[in-house]
């Protein structure tokens, strides 16, 4: 699909442009800085070239090089357009803004139509849209007498496909580059789109985003909803943060434009059975990218514009009915698997995978460790067991029994190199009253007492990259778990030292061990910091 934005981002080095604001340092493939959105004394701010995008894991900003200088700049993206076209040789394609010309037209020409078509404004009206916003929308109408859509687009179609229908043009950074016909006589389908073309792809769109972009940033989230009157109606009843899937699946494309705007989303898909996938599957997706999402809850068989129409959309409903997607989650798991509690479990650590925020991933454990009556400790264990990536957290798993989740050891990094890294970030841990294991204890103390050399800061910066999308533990089972392979090493030694005594020294040592099992066995229902 061409767009300008995709035109002059792959004309650019990400990282030269990115580079002439801020001191970028390679680190492998990528780039790293101190991000200059946030303050930070460990850098946490990555450019990738093969990707063409920047991410900052301290604060989640994260766009391509338009993104960039708007954000840094504080520029629109005209403004950021042109500075790329002029200081870094980018070239315009003029052929292809002729073109989009005439989709402006167009639109230009079916919002005449509407007022001449008085069943077209009785529809918007009985669906509760005011003259306002038909006009902020530029709301039109096809008639069904000429065909408009061959005349200025120079399709060879002997009929406008949108005639008859109301018609609601999509926009991509200002220009329109689409259609979305509704039928106001009953016929199916009830919306009809623009085929896909250069300009319009319905997966990479985000029905109303244009607008929709600076009120995000005013309400620090984004609404997301499934159809354009949705859209439309909340607008109108304030919550201009809403965009729309044109659809019930949120596509990679569409959950990148959302972490390009904010991190924190409410999802408000309707209630019904492509709804409710969509959601669980979205729900996923932006978890994934480190996102804070809420679910906000439907009635039964209404959708956003319903409840508008009839008077019961309010900020009241909208706070009273969000709920956390941890909470949503598990509501929809059991759902799915009712009875069969391993089963039932099985399927929460499928989708444990797709939660990277360290806070979300506790509160996703403890609410189930309260719901399951499980212990804590054994559940993080169980969901940090590697699964197979390419098995699908939407697909009922085969059957585990219960002693797979009570017995199950965690694999990937060491609790010593999760202890390093969050230390970086988490100064508090290096006081912790335990002791890691050689040589990660002197890294510890050269952590705390500010004296890396350079192998160490080439190791936590290693480290730092193969974590990026590591779910980190809470610290309080990092404690545990630190603390507990620290007195299995102290039980391993006085073993070696009993073999070897005799006599009262023996005594001692045993004494020693009993204290050490004891607790060995208590320390994960106390802190000893």
């Amino acid at each position: 699909m061409w767009s300008l934005r995709k035109q002059v981002v792959n004309q650019v080095k990400i990282e030269e442009v990115i580079g002439r604001y801020i001191d970028l340092k390679r680190v492998g493939k990528s780039y790293k800085a101190l991000c200059p959105f946030h303050s930070e004394d460990t850098p946490s701010f990555f450019v990738s070239p093969e990707r063409k995008i920047y991410k900052c894991f301290g604060c989640g900003a994260t766009g391509d090089v338009i993104d960039f200088l708007m954000r840094f700049l504080k520029v629109n993206f005209d403004r950021a357009v042109k500075i790329l076209v002029e200081d870094f040789n980018v070239q315009a394609d003029t052929e292809k803004r002729k073109e989009l010309n005439a989709y402006e037209e167009l639109a230009k020409l079916y919002h005449e139509e509407l007022y001449k078509h008085p069943e077209a404004l009785k529809y918007l009206q009985s669906r509760g849209i005011n003259e306002e916003t038909v006009s902020q929308w530029q709301i039109g109408y096809a008639p069904t007498d000429r065909n408009l859509y061959l005349r200025i687009l120079k399709r060879h179609t002997k009929f406008d496909p949108f005639a008859g229908r109301v018609v609601i043009p999509i926009t991509d950074v200002g220009n329109v580059v689409g259609f979305i016909g509704r039928a106001i006589d009953g016929r199916n389908p009830k919306y009809l789109l623009s085929e896909e073309n250069e300009f319009f792809k319905k997966s990479a769109l985000l029905f109303g985003y244009d607008i929709a972009q600076q009120y995000i940033k005013e309400y620090g989230y984004v609404m997301l909803v499934e159809g354009p009157m949705d859209v439309i109606l909340l607008h109108q009843h304030g919550f201009s943060n809403t965009v729309g899937l044109m659809g019930s699946s949120l596509s990679d494309e569409q959950a990148f434009l959302i972490e390009r705007a904010t991190r924190n989303v409410v999802i408000a898909l309707d209630d019904d059975e492509a709804g409710r996938s969509g959601m669980f599957k979205a729900v996923a997706k932006l978890l994934k990218k480190d996102m804070d999402v809420r679910v906000l809850m439907l009635p039964d068989e209404l959708d956003p514009a319903d409840m508008c129409v009839k008077g019961m959309w309010s900020s009241e409903y909208v706070i009273e009915n969000t709920i956390t997607s941890v909470e949503y989650v598990y509501r929809t798991l059991v759902e799915i698997e009712p009875v069969n509690r391993t089963n039932r479990l099985a399927l929460a650590k499928e989708f444990a995978r797709y939660i990277t925020n360290p806070a979300t991933y506790d509160e996703y454990v403890q609410l189930i460790s309260e719901r399951e009556k499980l212990p804590v400790e054994k559940l993080y264990d169980y969901f940090m067991k590697s699964k197979d990536s390419k098995k699908r957290v939407f697909k009922k798993t085969e059957h585990k029994s219960e002693a797979e989740v009570q017995e199950t050891e965690s694999e990937g990094p060491t609790a010593e190199e999760v202890f390093v890294v969050m230390s970086l970030r988490h100064p508090d841990l290096l006081h912790w009253n335990v002791q890691l294991e050689s040589p990660w204890e002197e890294l510890k103390q050269r952590i705390k007492n500010n004296q890396l050399t350079d192998e160490d800061k080439q190791l936590l910066e290693q480290l730092q990259l193969e974590m990026a999308n590591f779910v980190f533990p809470d610290k309080e089972y990092l404690y545990r778990r630190l603390r507990q392979k620290q007195l299995k090493r102290a039980l391993a030694s006085i073993d070696e030292k009993i073999k070897l005594a005799s006599g009262e020294e023996k005594v001692r040592l045993v004494i020693e061990k009993t204290k050490l099992l004891k607790e060995m066995g208590g320390v994960w229902y106390g802190d000893e910091r």
